[in-house]
């Protein structure tokens, strides 16, 4: 161990003491109180100078019961401080995977808890590192049978183009039941595309490849799509 040349900032000290004192966190949810692990309530010791701040966030040296349960010795500490010193505690939850059109990826929030405190809230990632296999089935369903992909690839104009021509078919002979069912269309690229196309970029990538030996591998025909053959009124 070396001393140190320049003294050490608030937050390398801070977070050196919330190692020890990860289940001493608090989250101000009143105008005194703060919720902690599991849920338990307590209060700023009044003699303490961080009583009158009330930052949002805390961590105490102790929780000491009296009139009621208060966290003597406060600091103020950053809540984006806690997850990398408590990843071996932490809970993550992940909800609203969608296709992001932009990103061309299928995107999830991500809420963490440590000991039921939620120390990070809503934040955005790339939900195939969580579930790749339902981030591909979004990817499919949403990206391309969907067609909120934005993409310039040929395949998917040309299926694009030939949906609508089938759509406006549907129109002119009033029958809404030409165009196959979207399951049919979604099993055409769920049978084409391999298990690891989860958004735009592997996309991409299979497609270079597959098309130098199959030009037309991802491309839909009439005949796949039209469930009959209709008879335009005269």
């Amino acid at each position: 161990m070396k001393e140190n040349r320049d003294p050490a900032d608030y937050q390398s000290i801070h977070c050196a003491l919330l190692c020890g004192l990860l289940g001493n966190i608090g989250e101000k949810t009143d105008d005194n109180e703060y919720t902690g692990a599991r849920n338990r309530k307590h209060f700023i010791f009044p003699g303490s100078s961080q009583f009158k701040r009330k930052p949002h966030w805390i961590v105490s040296s102790e929780l000491v019961e009296t009139s009621r349960l208060f966290g003597r010795n406060v600091a103020q500490i950053d809540n984006t401080w806690i997850e990398p010193l408590a990843s071996h505690l932490v809970k993550r939850n992940y909800f609203e995977p969608a296709f992001d059109e932009a990103k061309g990826q299928v995107m999830a929030f991500e809420e963490v808890l440590l000991y039921g405190v939620v120390i990070v809230k809503k934040r955005g990632i790339d939900f195939a590192s969580v579930d790749p296999v339902q981030a591909r089935e979004i990817f499919i369903q949403e990206g391309l049978v969907s067609q909120q992909l934005q993409s310039k690839a040929g395949f998917y104009r040309h299926n694009n183009l030939l949906i609508r021509d089938v759509e406006k078919l549907e129109s002119k002979s009033r029958k809404k039941d030409i165009l196959v069912d979207l399951i049919a269309l979604y099993e055409f690229y769920d049978e084409k595309l391999p298990a690891n196309v989860v958004s735009r970029i592997e996309l991409e990538a299979f497609r270079k490849v597959a098309e130098a030996k199959d030009p037309k591998l991802l491309y839909l025909s009439k005949d796949m799509l039209m469930k009959q053959q209709v008879a335009l009124p005269e």
